[in-house]
């Protein structure tokens, strides 16, 4: 989840340091094996069965907790025990300069 409207470039870290694809979600795809997705800038990214992405600006958030508990929760909701979820925080001091 992102704090704000600002540009990310965090697809693009990932494809740099990864081996499966990055993308920033967008609303109504279905989710898909082997693909990261990250919710796009100032966005919350739910999950929806059978497996369909919502992106939404829901409430305003200072903090990327809410944000979180809410896409997990969904995800928990739509693949129970079959889904694991990943929180970055921070900044990467080994990032290329085109990305710092």
């Amino acid at each position: 989840m992102h704090v704000g409207a600002h540009p990310s470039h965090l697809p693009d870290i990932l494809n740099w340091h990864g081996k499966l694809p990055a993308m920033f979600a967008e609303d109504r795809a279905f989710l898909e094996p082997g693909r990261l997705l990250v919710a796009p800038p100032d966005h919350h990214m739910l999950l929806r069965p059978p497996g369909i992405i919502r992106l939404n600006h829901g409430t305003r958030s200072t903090t990327p907790a809410p944000r979180s508990i809410l896409s997990f929760a969904s995800a928990a909701a739509t693949y129970g025990r079959r889904v694991v979820g990943v929180v970055l925080s921070g900044r990467s001091q080994t990032a290329p300069k085109a990305f710092a």
